[in-house]
């Protein structure tokens, strides 16, 4: 930074003992280490002193990786007397160095992963649940390798790996601790595209380059026309990101494409030829102005993931039930999800199931999807027929779900079948996030109690994290939730019937009382009018431990 000369900071060598407490750390943790290894560790550390100083805290943690992974010590001893040190001095040593940690991947399936990540600009973020599904779509995860895996576990696998390898940072997480977004080290990035081997191609201009290896183009050009080179690669083109329209000018010979991303693309039509694409398997047309795909789209048997975020789209093309390879979907509107969605037996993301009598969308349908996983909105309950219906969702085996919102209409004059259709839809006891939302039954069911009376059986949702219960307006009782014990966040908001918080809240009565809530951290009850009565004492029964939030807003007529 520019400053006044007398001022100038001069950062100092980042010393050996430092570089070495960032690979120990990486490596052992708190753990002790032996001694020999000790030695050898501290040997590698110095090793480091060659590279300039923002470049070292890096290849530590990605060193550190390499060894965490290796505690053999001819492995170590392999590592501090590899000949790549001797070329830190000069051009591209970092990336040498770096190399070490891609060398050492176990498989060509993980080298193949992580080198696809050179088809995202430099500081991008990437959804982990997306990166994961662009390997399978170009055949980077092979069950039959894996003793038969799901794709998705061996892709959540390999990004563990080379998460633990430091070649991912800045991690963000959802509060299950799930991995939502990461982005590469700028460093790590140039690996990536020095070990592409030139397969694939960021492009920013329309300049000629050499196109004999190219399997792969992102297409981040500031313009209108379409880049030139595109007719010289597209027919061998496994995977296409674009930022220009190139289907308004050039078809084009794209019978490859394994993927096609157009988020954001300002396009309006696409062409009948779609079908085409017979190996095509991702396939995003987030945030364009598309307000129809072609009826070839029922054509795309191979298709495994489709992204439909903000986009324009009137409808889905008939035919969808064609999809039977679809694995993956993603819409924000009703109008988007597919009729016959219960055909689609290999499904295993889906953001929201409607409920719909009049189109035939019926909650049984879930039942046919046996593969479902992550998290589920269900809407409008309303319009499930009865407990048998709703049982026929088979929701509790469904046993990787982690998230469920099960939401009926405001909008309706009076409860039908609530109590009985909740009691339907027992979720599995995996389940870590639960939402009920304008719920007007008079009690809600035996599952979500901790409490079966006349039973010792387990808590049936004792992995729960998060529960909100919204506008449950004509429950009478509170369930028993206190001996939840992973229970971090309990919201309860317009139960206006319950008069009383008994005893019965925080504890079943069976066995000796134990602590209640012994994790909550936050604890909100909104618009409680009928509350007459608070058995025990706040802080002696629920704030046993330090740093819960407590928020209570009583709404008075």
């Amino acid at each position: 930074m520019g400053t006044h000369t007398e001022h100038k900071h001069h950062p100092k060598k980042l010393v050996d003992d430092e570089c070495w407490s960032i690979i120990k750390q990486k490596v052992f943790g708190s753990s002790s280490i032996p001694e020999e290894m000790e030695v050898i560790g501290k040997d590698i550390a110095k090793k480091c002193r060659g590279l300039p100083l923002v470049a070292r805290p890096l290849v530590a943690r990605v060193i550190g990786g390499i060894m965490s992974n290796k505690r053999d010590k001819e492995e170590w001893l392999s590592i501090k007397h590899c000949n790549i040190w001797d070329s830190l001095e000069r051009n591209n040593g970092i990336l040498h160095v770096l190399k070490l940690s891609f060398n050492r991947l176990p498989s060509p399936s993980l080298k193949r992963c992580f080198a696809y990540f050179s088809n995202f600009s430099r500081d991008v973020y990437i959804e982990r649940e997306q990166l994961i599904q662009l390997w399978m779509a170009n055949g980077y995860l092979d069950p039959s390798k894996e003793g038969n895996m799901a794709m998705e576990d061996i892709g959540n696998m390999h990004f563990k790996a080379l998460l633990s390898n430091s070649l991912f940072q800045d991690v963000e997480r959802d509060a299950y601790g799930n991995i939502e977004v990461c982005k590469m080290h700028d460093l790590v990035h140039d690996l990536a595209v020095f070990v592409s081997k030139e397969e694939t191609k960021v492009l920013y201009n329309d300049s000629m380059i050499d196109t004999s290896r190219i399997r792969h183009m992102s297409v981040v050009f500031y313009g209108e026309s379409v880049p030139t080179i595109l007719e010289h690669v597209a027919h061998k083109l496994h995977s296409l990101f674009l930022n220009v329209d190139i289907f308004c000018k050039f078809p084009g010979n794209l019978k490859s494409l394994r993927t096609l991303k157009l988020t954001g693309v300002r396009i309006k039509k696409l062409p009948g030829s779609l079908g085409k694409l017979k190996h095509l398997r991702f396939f995003d047309i987030s945030a364009t102005n598309i307000t129809k795909l072609p009826e070839s789209f029922s054509q795309l048997y191979n298709l495994q993931a489709l992204r439909l975020l903000k986009c324009s789209l009137e409808h889905l093309p008939k035919g969808m039930r064609n999809l039977v390879s679809l694995r993956h979907i993603y819409f924000d509107l009703e109008k988007l999800m597919p009729v016959d969605i219960g055909r689609l037996t290999c499904l295993q993301t889906l953001p929201f199931f409607f409920v719909d009598k009049e189109k035939e969308c019926l909650v049984s349908e879930l039942g046919c999807l046996s593969q479902l996983r992550g998290k589920l909105k269900i809407c409008n309950l309303e319009d499930v027929k009865d407990n048998a219906e709703a049982s026929r969702a088979n929701m509790e085996a469904k046993t990787k779900f982690y998230k469920l919102k099960l939401k009926w209409s405001y909008k309706r004059e009076r409860p039908i079948n609530d109590k009985e259709v909740l009691e339907g839809l027992k979720p599995c006891s995996n389940l870590k996030g639960l939402t009920i939302v304008n719920y007007w039954g008079d009690d809600l069911p035996s599952w979500l109690s901790s409490s079966v009376h006349g039973s010792n059986l387990p808590f049936p949702l004792n992995n729960l994290v998060k529960l909100k219960l919204i506008n449950c307006r004509e429950c009478l009782n509170l369930p028993c939730l206190g001996q939840l014990c992973n229970l971090t966040v309990l919201e309860i908001d317009e139960m206006k019937k319950v008069k009383r918080i008994g005893h019965e809240f925080y504890f079943n009565g069976q066995g000796e009382a134990t602590t209640s809530f012994p994790a909550l951290r936050r604890f909100i009850l909104v618009e409680m009018d009928s509350l007459e009565e608070w058995v025990d004492d706040l802080e002696s029964v629920i704030i046993e431990q330090e740093g819960v939030e407590i928020c209570i807003y009583f709404k008075f007529n």
